[in-house]
């Protein structure tokens, strides 16, 4: 059964993150937060925002010089504190087979406005500071209505391109970034036949299996994906492009479904520099 159009999509809010101190020097943890609301016929955009030290060692940018990598000149980059996607007018639902093979090229807003099946953003996160930095990601669900999270898939491509024919994918208890680029996310399932188990990533029909997703975080609170990157050195950075749709193969979607909202919040804060 297909879910149909999720419509009322509305605006988003912005999280706070901390700063914090190390032993010997001070290590300022910025969150860059993602919200995202889907309520009603209108699709809800996303916020980006670092609060708290700007001058700390990470900050965001989605300047157009990132699109030709070959002349970048991360001195002349612009940065800022907050990113705004444009909305959605309406959410329908979809698959992995919508997602376009070339859904990181260019920076910015990717949205599908064509026929609303996705949310899309790519951004640069770059470590502006003097010091090689770890980072840690984690995607917060903040409020969901009728059981939306159920359905919903979240992919975060860090520095590749996709593959949209990846196929028997599974992944272990390691982080997935450890073992492809093309993680999607997902709760594990609740329906009776399968409860416990790893969703499927079907490709558009019921037999179209392209692997397992990587099921949400269930006992930490509402962080429901966690992962940390190691070694960003001093004047590099990292592309992140992040993908939201809801499945319409999923066995959990129901037509009481209709008007549900999720909302969630996407941080990067600093774990720890090192002096090497």
């Amino acid at each position: 059964m297909r879910f149909g159009i999720i419509e009322k999509f509305h605006r988003i809010f912005t999280a706070r993150n901390v700063v914090t101190k190390g032993l010997a020097v001070v290590s300022a943890i910025l969150a860059i937060i993602i919200v995202l609301t889907y309520y009603g016929s209108r699709v809800g955009g996303f916020v980006i925002e670092v609060d708290g030290v700007y001058n700390a060692s990470i900050a965001l940018s989605v300047d157009e010089k990132f699109n030709d990598p070959t002349t970048l000149n991360l001195s002349e980059v612009t940065t800022t504190e907050r990113l705004v996607v444009d909305s959605l007018p309406q959410n329908n639902d979809a698959s992995f087979s919508y997602i376009p093979s070339n859904i990181t090229d260019g920076i910015g807003a990717k949205n599908d406005t064509d026929d609303f099946r996705y949310l899309a953003y790519s951004f640069v996160l770059i470590n502006t500071g003097t010091l090689t930095i770890d980072y840690e990601l984690e995607f917060s669900l903040v409020r969901t209505t009728k059981n939306l999270d159920d359905i919903l898939r979240v992919m975060i491509i860090k520095d590749d391109v996709l593959d949209p024919n990846f196929t028997n994918l599974e992944y272990t208890s390691e982080s997935p970034f450890e073992q492809s680029n093309q993680v999607v996310y997902a709760k594990k399932s609740t329906h009776p036949e399968t409860f416990g188990q790893p969703e499927p990533v079907l490709g558009g029909k019921e037999n179209d299996y392209r692997g397992e997703t990587y099921p949400f975080i269930e006992d930490q609170g509402s962080v429901i994906i966690r992962e940390e990157f190691n070694n960003l050195q001093a004047g590099s950075y990292h592309k992140y492009t992040i993908v939201m749709w809801i499945d319409g193969w999923d066995q959990e979607q129901t037509n009481d479904m209709f008007g549900a909202a999720v909302q969630t919040e996407l941080n990067f804060k600093i774990l720890r520099e090192r002096n090497f």
